[in-house]
């Protein structure tokens, strides 16, 4: 490691907070530029005249870019940094969405997504990077608050997406205008991320990730703690309305829910793992969450099934931050290039969870489907053993809080 990029750390008075308070800030705005879209699909499917496959189609193209860029993203962070990724990324992350408005097919709205969703999934890999290297410089567990974060990003980007609609802004002016502002006020603070020698583990390390029997476990749940989260988003509102004879205007309500235990558990989530450990966390949260869903779903009632997305929303809470900060510290592979294997397969289950479950449904019902998620949780519970690392630590500074 550079002296000087230690001593900076280390001795600058507040540049560890800033740099967690920049970090922080890239996360909240990854979540809430894509979540201010989501509301205006409905409009872009009428517009395009098209049915439901052929959007389903066309909306595979975000996460599919993504997917794709993540391995890529992993060796570029291992040669330039995560500062430098994130700044590149989040520039295109910005600047891309506008191509959306102008898609006037399928074939155009998906390659709009493709390459929308390719900076998103790149900046997803550099801000989790960062947020590793700013945890070790730290000296205890702070990865649940960045991803609490997202959560609260997403949140904040719905609101402002329906905002719009409501004064008659066209997707095309909303997500210029939205790009634009991020890009003016959080580009100029990553001045304040970490340099990229301040953290050792990525210095050097230009190689593709090299899985063993840890990183392919750690990958594992990620694979499965997306899909669950895939399926609660997708498919929790039609469940409650379809099967359980829900109104519609409060079949919202089990993703509400599911979201709002899920920020709870990633607010008070590094607690937990400072207390019982990132293995013991991830275990406990998934067993809860399985069990509890499981037994919503036999029951068959509204009120237990929203308080079963509830308790399986705050359960999962702490899976996805304690396998991304853990697969960083998996011992002879580098660590960006870890992150991006993990954060691939984790977004590989987002992708194929909601289909899964609309397949399985066709054949049995939407009830016996969703077993699939509770099944999941139980076994994220018995692969959790691979969540064994706790975080390898650089020596604290004293201005670090």
């Amino acid at each position: 490691m550079s002296l000087s990029s230690t001593a900076v750390v280390a001795t600058e008075p507040g540049r560890l907070q800033r740099s967690r308070l920049v970090t922080s800030a890239v996360f909240v705005t990854h979540a809430a530029l894509f979540a201010s879209w989501t509301p205006h699909i409905p409009a872009v499917k009428a517009s395009l005249g098209t049915g439901d496959a052929l959007l389903g189609v066309a909306l595979l193209g975000a996460p599919a870019g993504s997917v794709v860029a993540m391995i890529t993203a992993g060796c570029l962070i291992s040669r330039w940094g995560s500062t430098a990724v994130i700044r590149l990324t989040l520039t295109g992350y910005c600047l891309t969405p506008v191509l959306i408005g102008f898609s006037n097919s399928v074939s155009t709205l998906f390659g709009a997504l493709f390459c929308w969703g390719a900076f998103q999934g790149s900046l997803d890999v550099a801000m989790n990077s960062q947020a590793g290297s700013v945890e070790r410089w730290y000296g205890r567990s702070i990865f649940s608050s960045f991803h609490a974060c997202w959560s609260l990003g997403g949140f904040f980007g719905t609101g402002l997406g329906a905002m719009s609609i409501a004064l008659g802004i066209s997707l095309r002016w909303h997500l210029l205008a939205m790009g634009l502002i991020i890009a003016a006020t959080v580009l100029p603070l990553t001045r304040w991320l970490l340099p990229a020698n301040a953290d050792p583990a990525n210095v050097g390390n230009h190689s593709l990730p090299r899985p063993n029997l840890t990183l392919i476990g750690l990958g594992a749940i990620a694979l499965l703690g997306l899909l669950s989260e895939g399926a609660a988003a997708d498919w929790s509102a039609v469940y409650l309305h379809d099967a359980l004879a829900l109104p519609a205007s409060a079949a919202g309500s089990g993703y509400a829910a599911f979201a709002l235990a899920m920020f709870t558990g990633r607010i008070i989530g590094d607690r937990i793992i400072t207390r019982i450990g990132p293995r013991n966390a991830v275990r406990a949260g998934t067993l809860i969450a399985g069990v509890a869903f499981g037994t919503a779903l036999l029951i068959g009632r509204p009120a237990t099934s929203i308080a079963g997305f509830a308790l399986l929303g705050l359960g999962l809470g702490l899976v996805i931050p304690s396998i991304f900060s853990a697969s960083t510290r998996v011992p002879g592979s580098p660590p960006a290039a870890s992150l991006a294997f993990t954060t691939a397969f984790g977004w590989a289950g987002f992708v194929c969870g909601p289909p899964l479950i609309g397949f399985l449904s066709g054949l049995f019902s939407l009830t016996v489907a969703l077993g699939i998620v509770a099944t999941c949780c139980l076994l994220m519970t018995a692969l959790a053993s691979v969540v064994e690392i706790r975080p390898q630590l650089q020596q604290r500074p004293d201005n670090a809080n």
